[in-house]
């Protein structure tokens, strides 16, 4: 919590500082403003598409920086962006903006980064189990520690949901992300000799390297408003995309049938999974 909170505050001061600095900027010369300017659109745009191929982020940087900067990628560039204009001559049109533009930037850190500053999410239930053995989540916000908590018993490492909470840093109405699991899972299984990769993986890849044996955690579209963490377990012998969901039922899979595997495991066609599937997979290996 104390690391968390440093960054919220250390992204915020230094976010500040990228607003002051553009607002210095602005009064430089028109070479210098334009150039400013446009080196921030650009910024924001490559940010923007981050959303499409999110993992590059952390192939990019090392992921114990990249996990603190996920989803906020684009607030750096858009803050030196709204300094320049509050203050650069060629954009008095545009400067009673400034303001409108300096809170849209505080509400998408606020939304983005306010995870750090709450409080992880306690499990007090009891853990609920299908019948084929998968565990169900208790709450709409713990797909990802119930998600790593079923991935991990399938390959002999004892977990549970309230366990993960803390391991993949779940946040009440927030939950986690693949890059926080990624994070908090790699100390957790190096215990028991294994790592993991975060891939920038197809549809296809990713199905075709998880295993039921190895399976790989990945985050799929949800009929909720948010993301929703599974796992993935590989293709079936008839080319389906088999998965483990500890919430079914909500995102177009079938159901398999109780007498082959049971309550809690899905199948998807190919195209179904690739039309759900936001590119990206952790990927579990023995050391």
């Amino acid at each position: 919590m104390l690391l968390s909170g440093s960054w919220f505050v250390g992204l915020a001061l230094f976010a500040s500082a990228l607003y002051l600095l553009g607002r210095r900027l602005g009064r430089c010369r028109p070479v210098i403003v334009n150039s400013a300017m446009l080196l921030s659109i650009l910024a924001v745009g490559a940010a923007a598409a981050l959303r499409f191929r999110p993992v590059l982020l952390h192939q990019v940087l090392p992921l114990d920086v990249s996990v603190w900067i996920d989803g906020l990628v684009a607030l750096f560039p858009w803050m030196l962006l709204v300094g320049l204009l509050a203050t650069a001559e060629s954009t008095t049109s545009l400067r009673q903006a400034s303001p409108l533009m300096l809170v849209l930037g505080l509400v998408y850190f606020l939304f983005g980064g306010i995870w750090m500053v709450l409080p992880t999410i306690h499990v007090g239930e009891a853990e609920q189990r299908s019948t084929a053995g998968i565990i169900m989540q208790n709450r709409h916000d713990t797909c990802a520690p119930a998600s790593a908590a079923n991935a991990l018993r399938m390959m002999g490492i004892p977990a549970s949901e309230e366990r993960m909470c803390p391991v993949v840093m779940a946040k009440p109405s927030r939950g986690s992300s693949l890059a926080r699991t990624a994070y908090g899972l790699r100390s957790y299984i190096a215990k028991h000799d294994m790592k993991l990769s975060l891939m920038d993986l197809t549809a296809d890849e990713a199905a075709s390297i998880a295993t039921r044996e190895r399976p790989a955690l990945i985050v799929i579209r949800s009929a909720m408003t948010a993301d929703h963490m599974v796992v993935l377990l590989g293709k079936t012998d008839d080319g389906y995309v088999l998965i483990a969901n500890s919430s079914p039922g909500e995102h177009g899979g079938v159901p398999a049938l109780p007498a082959s595997l049971g309550y809690g495991y899905e199948i998807f066609s190919l195209e179904d999974f690739a039309r759900l599937y936001r590119r990206g997979a952790i990927i579990f290996e023995d050391l």
